[in-house]
C-alpha cells in the first residue's frame, strides 16, 4: 500500500484485506526486523493499524509505504541459502530452521529443517531459485519463509546480504561463503554445481544476548575476563574482550556459539554443554535461556514454533521461588534503565536505514548520561 503520494482508500484498502483474509498482518514495505509489524484480528481493527503502522514506518524507515500480509497463527520460519554469480548461474545450500525468536529476532538456528520432507524441501529450494533467476540477483542472500502447520510455505522477504546464521551452513556444507562472496564480486563463475554440494550431519547456532533471561529485557555493563568453551566441532564467532562495554545503542548480539554433530541429538548435546561453560562475567546473558530452549521437548523432537521462547518466558522461572520478587524489580529496573538512557542519547532521533552513524555520532559525544 503505497504512501501518500499513491495510497489505496479506505474502501480499497479493506477489499484488500476481505481478499487476504483476517487475521492479517500490516509490515513497514521498508522496514525490517520485526519493526513495526501489527497484527489485525478484524475489519473494525483495520485502519487504525494501517495509521499506526504507516506512522511507525516513518519515523524508523523515512518511508511510510506498508503491505498487507496473511498472518499464520504458530509457523516455522525456514530460510533458503543461496548464492548466484553473474554469469547467471546459481545454486541453494539447503536451509536454516530459525524458528525459535523473541520480537522477531532469530536467537537459535539449525540446518536441516527436520519439519519438511523431501517433497517440501525441494519446492522451496525450486522457489527460491525462480525468485533468483527472475530478479537478476547475484552474490549471496537468503529467501526466506514462513511454514504453517499443514505444511504449506509462503515467501516473507530477501535478505540480500551474508547473515548472522550462515555459520551453520558452512558446518554443514564445509563451504566458506565469505570467500565465494568476494569470488563472486570479482567476476568469477561460481566453482561447483547444485549436484556437487553435499550437506553432512547437523549444525545449530544460538545467539549470545546480552538479556536477562526472566524479563527479556536488555541488560548492559562491562564485561570481565571471559571463559569460552573449547570443543571439537564447536565454534564461536565473538567480539568479545575484558573490559568491552555492552552499551544500549547498537545491535545486542555479543557472540554466536555454533555446534556441529553427526547427528541432530550430538550437536544438541554438543551446544548445551558449551552454554553451560561459557562465563560472560559482568553481563547478564541470555545464555540460560538458550539451554531452555534446548531442553525443551517441542525443540527435542522439532515441534516447535516460532511462538516458543515467548511460552518459554511465559513460564519461567519453573519454581516461583527460584526468583524473589525484588530480583525480577532488579532486572526490569536495569533494563529500562538501558532503554531510557538509549532513548535519551537519541532523542527522538528518526532510525533509519541510512546514515545511522551520521545520526548517532553527535549524541554520543555530548557525553549525557541517564
Amino acid at each position: 500500500l503505497p504512501g501518500t503520494d499513491a495510497k489505496l482508500s479506505d474502501e480499497e484498502t479493506r477489499k484488500v484485506a476481505k481478499q487476504i483474509g483476517y487475521p492479517l498482518m500490516v509490515k513497514a514495505a521498508y522496514g525490517g526486523g520485526g519493526i513495526g509489524i501489527r497484527i489485525v484480528e478484524s475489519p473494525d481493527q483495520l485502519q487504525e493499524n494501517v495509521k499506526r503502522a504507516r506512522s511507525l514506518a516513518q519515523s524508523s524507515f523515512g518511508n511510510n509505504h506498508i503491505y498487507l500480509e496473511k498472518f499464520l497463527e504458530s509457523p516455522s520460519h525456514v530460510e533458503v541459502q543461496i548464492l548466484a554469480d553473474h554469469h547467471g548461474n546459481a545454486v541453494h545450500l539447503f536451509e536454516r530452521d530459525c524458528s525459535i525468536q523473541r520480537r522477531n529476532q532469530k536467537v537459535v538456528e539449525e540446518t536441516p529443517c527436520l519439519k519438511l520432507d523431501d517433497t517440501q524441501r525441494e519446492a522451496m529450494y525450486r522457489a527460491a531459485l525462480a525468485l533468483v533467476h527472475h530478479v537478476g540477483y547475484t552474490n549471496a542472500g537468503t529467501i526466506e519463509f514462513l511454514l504453517d502447520q499443514n505444511g504449506e510455505f509462503y515467501f516473507i522477504e530477501m535478505n540480500t546480504r551474508l547473515q548472522v546464521e550462515h555459520p551453520v551452513t558452512e558446518m554443514v556444507t564445509g563451504l566458506d561463503m565469505v570467500e565465494h562472496q568476494i569470488r563472486i564480486a570479482a567476476g568469477k563463475l561460481l566453482p561447483f554445481s547444485q549436484n556437487e554440494i553435499t550437506s553432512h550431519g547437523h549444525a545449530i547456532e544460538a545467539r549470545i544476548y546480552p538479556e536477562d533471561p526472566i524479563t527479556l529485557l536488555p541488560t548492559t555493563g562491562t564485561v570481565g575476563k571471559v571463559n569460552e568453551p573449547k570443543e571439537n566441532n564447536l565454534r564461536i564467532d565473538t567480539s568479545l574482550y575484558e573490559g568491552y562495554e555492552v552499551l544500549p545503542y547498537y545491535d545486542s548480539l555479543m557472540a554466536k556459539v555454533i555446534s556441529w554433530g553427526a547427528t541432530r541429538e550430538d550437536a544438541i548435546s554438543l551446544l548445551d554443554k558449551a552454554a553451560s561453560s561459557y562465563h560472560i562475567p559482568g553481563i547478564t546473558s541470555n545464555l540460560p535461556t538458550v539451554r531452555r530452549v534446548l531442553g525443551h521437548p517441542d525443540f527435542i523432537h522439532a515441534e516447535y514454533s516460532t511462538k516458543l521462547l515467548s511460552q518459554l518466558a511465559a513460564q519461567y522461572p519453573e519454581n516461583p521461588d527460584d526468583t524473589s520478587d525484588s530480583e525480577k524489580v532488579a532486572a526490569i529496573v536495569t533494563a529500562l534503565g538501558s532503554l531510557f538512557e538509549g532513548k535519551h542519547q537519541q532523542q527522538s532521533s528518526a532510525w533509519k536505514t541510512s546514515g545511522r552513524a551520521a545520526q548517532m555520532s553527535p549524541q554520543l559525544t555530548r557525553g549525557e548520561r541517564w
